[in-house]
This record gives structure tokens, C-alpha cells and sequence, in this order.
């Protein structure tokens, strides 16, 4: 992926690395389809950092976008860390209800302000929140590269951030509670949430996906758990879970089809909103997974 124009396959990870360029076919024909949402939704090649990450049955593809570094010519790819943002809360929810599922609160203490949750972790774990989070969700889901805090030695490997016009943000203060992560650990946590492989997460991910849920409004806090809404198709109806959030200088957006398989991620490291690309991306899947669900022959054996 260091190269544009390779199509390459590692089978130890199930993973589909592919540069997003126009001209480019890959094996997957819908792969081709994707990187023709996103060209014209941009109008030709974001300027900035943009992974797209999908399962699709079980199978991983990873789709890099822009340059990291323009004189370089480097394109990023799945190791590449990102500031998730505001998106971080949809972690902040999984470690809650993982603390209930354990006993350790009551769903009564969840609220909806993340800051007030956070403290209230603290003190009921008598511990630091980034150890409260990696032992509980991080490890499980084996996220090696996720953190809320960067050593100062580490802190050059995350992307630089740009404002929703692309100007690189300078001597940005980031948020002590956001969450830094790559599109390899992000694809590990969508897996997780489509409920492939069951893991002692598995519960709490699944009561993080009831929308809204334990949530008691006050305020101007920010609801934490998956959004959620029901497309319908002519197959049956459809829930679509997402979630979305961003800060002064990345933008993140996650959405399910659990009744298909099929997750998707977007990390970009430019404040401008990929909700609109991520919704397009989705319905593509929705009318993909529907034509194939018409198309298919059921032949009942005598």
C-alpha cells in the first residue's frame, strides 16, 4: 500500500489493501464502486487523510485515500493514528455498560454527559481511565494501537489535523479523554459489533447498540450510545446503526448492517464531515445486499 497501483492481499490478517485511485480494478467489483461514491463526492481525490474501512462478510477491505504527506507522495494507510473525537463517547458508552455487565455500576449511574462519567469511572475503579479502558475494551478486542494518551515520543505519529477547508491546524490542544486509533483497530471493533466472533465485550457492545439507551438527557450532554434508523427494502426492513463526531481537525464515521455483515469506518484527518459520504457508502451496501437477497433461488429439497 506504499505503492499506487498494487492490489494487495495478506490472508493471515483477511485483509484487502487497495489504493483508491479511479483507473484502479480490483477483484471485488464492488470495491470499484466505492471509489466512485467517494471521487464524486469529492470531485476527484481528497486532498487530505481519508481510510475507508469494510467488512463485508466476514472479509476486510482497507481503501486509502489523499497523501499524508504531499512531498512525500505518501499514502496513508491502516496504520496511520487518527483522533476519533467526539466519536470517542460510542467507547465511553462499550466501557459503561461493560461496568455494568461486571457489577461495577448500576445502569441508574449512567448519564449522558461523558465528562461526569468519566470521573465517576475513576473513582468507582479507583483507577486511570486510559488503564480502566484498555484492560476492559482495548485488550479484549486486541485495539494495540488505540490509546487516550500519546507518549511524547509517539506523538509525531499521529496525522496532523485540518480544518473543515484544509488548513493544517497548528499548537492544537487535543482533548484528554479523545481517543487516538488506526483504521486496523477500528475495522477489529466494528467485527466485534457485528457480533462475528463472541467476546466478554460481547454483551456490553450489544447493550451499546440499543439506541439511547440508560441515557438520561440533561443538559446539552452528548447522547452516547449507536444512533440508529430503519431502511426499508423491498427484502425486509433494515436497521442501520451509526455513529459520527469529529473535532477541530478530524472527522470519524461508523455505521452497521448487522443483518447483513457488513461495517463500515471512515477516519479522515479533516474536520470537514464524511457523515454524508459514510450515509451514501451504506445505502450502496443496502441496495447491493438487497439485489442479491432478490436474486437468490431457494430450492427446497424433496
Amino acid at each position: 500500500m506504499k505503492k499506487l497501483f498494487i492490489l494487495l492481499i495478506i490472508s493471515s490478517l483477511c485483509i484487502v489493501k487497495a489504493t483508491a485511485q479511479p483507473t484502479e480494478k480490483y477483484n471485488d467489483a464492488f470495491l470499484n464502486d466505492i471509489v466512485e461514491i467517494v471521487t464524486k463526492s469529492y470531485q476527484g481525490t481528497p486532498k487530505q487523510a481519508l481510510m475507508i474501512g469494510i467488512i463485508q462478510n466476514g472479509k476486510n477491505y482497507v481503501l486509502p485515500f489523499g497523501m499524508v504527506h504531499k512531498a512525500e507522495r505518501k499514502v496513508p494507510d491502516e496504520t496511520d493514528l487518527f483522533e476519533l473525537g467526539t466519536a470517542s463517547v460510542l467507547f465511553t458508552s462499550t466501557l459503561l455498560e461493560q461496568l455494568v455487565q461486571e457489577s461495577y455500576i448500576s445502569t441508574d449511574s449512567i448519564t449522558a454527559c461523558k465528562f461526569s462519567q468519566k470521573i465517576d469511572v475513576e473513582k468507582v475503579m479507583e483507577d486511570d481511565y486510559e488503564n480502566i479502558i484498555q484492560e476492559k475494551i482495548f485488550q479484549t478486542l486486541e485495539m494495540k494501537s488505540t490509546t487516550t494518551k500519546i507518549s511524547q515520543h509517539k506523538k509525531y505519529l499521529v496525522l496532523d489535523g485540518h480544518d473543515a477547508k484544509g488548513r493544517k491546524i497548528k499548537n492544537r490542544k487535543r482533548s484528554e479523554s479523545g481517543i487516538i486509533t488506526t483504521t486496523e483497530d477500528m475495522l477489529k471493533f466494528v467485527k466485534a459489533n457485528l457480533n462475528i466472533d463472541y467476546n466478554k465485550v460481547s454483551d456490553a457492545l450489544l447493550a451499546a447498540q440499543q439506541p439511547n439507551s440508560h441515557v438520561v438527557k440533561k443538559g446539552s450532554c452528548s447522547i452516547l450510545n449507536w444512533n440508529s434508523r430503519i431502511e426499508k427494502t423491498t427484502a425486509d426492513d433494515q436497521e442501520v446503526l451509526w455513529m459520527s463526531g469529529g473535532n477541530k481537525g478530524f472527522h470519524t464515521y461508523i455505521s452497521l448492517l448487522k443483518n447483513d455483515n457488513t461495517g463500515i469506518v471512515l477516519l479522515s484527518n479533516s474536520a470537514k464531515s464524511t457523515d454524508e459520504l459514510g450515509k451514501e457508502i451504506i445505502t450502496y451496501f443496502l441496495k447491493m445486499n438487497n439485489t442479491f437477497a432478490k436474486n437468490q433461488t431457494i430450492i427446497i429439497p424433496n
